[in-house]
């Protein structure tokens, strides 16, 4: 399997919703090697993100918290296709190993919120712009010529 191209990780608005439950220790494990000296965040992207809409879940309307869920989709859909473009060393090894053993969503999987931070300008910059935008844009561009 080779590494995800810019232009092949479009959304797919029919791809099934990920789920909102934490990803779970084995499962992180299994995707990194403890002993090369690169140690698992205590939380990942993955579990911050559940926390995040799970804490909003009883505060916000539920038209309001679906936005939420919406975004913090887009945004595990981001860092699984462009995050990885920021790594170096044990990191990016890590990430290789994971995705060419079939984890698609490896970044999520396996990096600590700290990332978020270092591609927040990715996503609000470009991501949401150029992929999200554009596509509604063109989509109602073409209801609207339809007959």
């Amino acid at each position: 399997m080779s590494l995800p191209a810019r232009s092949s990780r479009d959304p797919d608005p029919h791809r099934a919703r990920p789920t909102l439950r934490p990803t779970p220790p084995s499962r992180r494990r299994r995707t990194c090697n403890r002993g090369e000296g690169w140690a698992l965040p205590e939380l990942t992207i993955d579990d911050a993100l559940v926390r995040l809409l799970d804490v909003q879940r009883s505060r916000l309307a539920l038209r309001t918290f679906r936005r939420y869920e919406e975004i913090c989709d887009l945004l595990r859909h981001c860092l699984n296709g462009y995050g990885h473009t920021g790594l170096s060393g044990l990191e990016l090894k890590r990430w290789e190993r994971a995705y060419e053993a079939g984890d698609e969503e490896v970044f999520c999987h396996l990096m600590g919120p700290e990332q978020l931070v270092d591609n927040l300008g990715e996503f609000l910059g470009y991501f949401m712009i150029r992929k999200v935008a554009a596509d509604r844009t063109s989509r109602c561009t073409k209801a609207a010529r339809s007959p």
